[in-house]
């Protein structure tokens, strides 16, 4: 079965402390082009509140994804399933 959709693997994950990194959207079509935005990273504190981030990606999810500014988007077309 073919799947159509790569799953970003952020979302909702515990950080040190009491924050919360949230990713609007956790999908992105396989066939999507190059610089697709994914979604909209945010990091929250124990109340809730939106605190700043630089964010970094590890070095194989780099190879498929960038941030920009708050965005996740795509580096290159055609991202295997997976």
């Amino acid at each position: 079965m073919e799947n159509d959709e790569r799953h970003v693997a952020v979302n909702q994950e515990k950080t040190q402390g009491d924050e919360m990194i949230n990713l609007s959207q956790i999908t992105v079509s396989h066939t999507a082009p190059a610089n697709t935005a994914i979604g909209t990273l945010q990091l929250l504190d124990a109340n809730g509140v939106n605190q700043i981030a630089n964010w970094a990606l590890t070095p194989v999810s780099a190879n498929y994804f960038a941030t920009q500014g708050a965005s996740l988007i795509t580096v290159r077309a055609s991202i295997p399933a997976g």
